[in-house]
């Protein structure tokens, strides 16, 4: 993935999240169409990358729980480098 495809597919990944339910539980399978405005050649790359809604939602949790913001742990997914959010400290509510 070039860098402009990476940025691409955070942006549109990120956008999408924001409209994800913000309950995570097991039994819940989000279904979240594209937007007309969002950028499905974004979300393409995405879901070629393996990213789908319930690992979006997993990546929200993760960046929640380390205090980072979600497109750094996309981003680190998109890098094989996801471990280094993972062995962050975990941040208290």
């Amino acid at each position: 993935m070039t860098p402009a495809d990476e940025e691409r597919a955070i942006s549109a990944l990120v956008a999408l999240a924001a409209r994800l339910p913000r309950e995570e539980r097991a039994d819940l399978i989000p279904t979240v169409s594209p937007a007309p405005e969002d950028d499905t050649e974004g979300l393409r790359l995405a879901h070629e990358h393996g990213v789908d809604a319930q690992r979006l939602i997993a990546y929200r949790g993760l960046a929640h729980s380390r205090g980072v913001p979600l497109s750094s742990v996309l981003r680190a997914a998109f890098r094989g480098e996801l471990r280094d959010i993972v062995n962050l400290p975990e941040q208290r509510s």
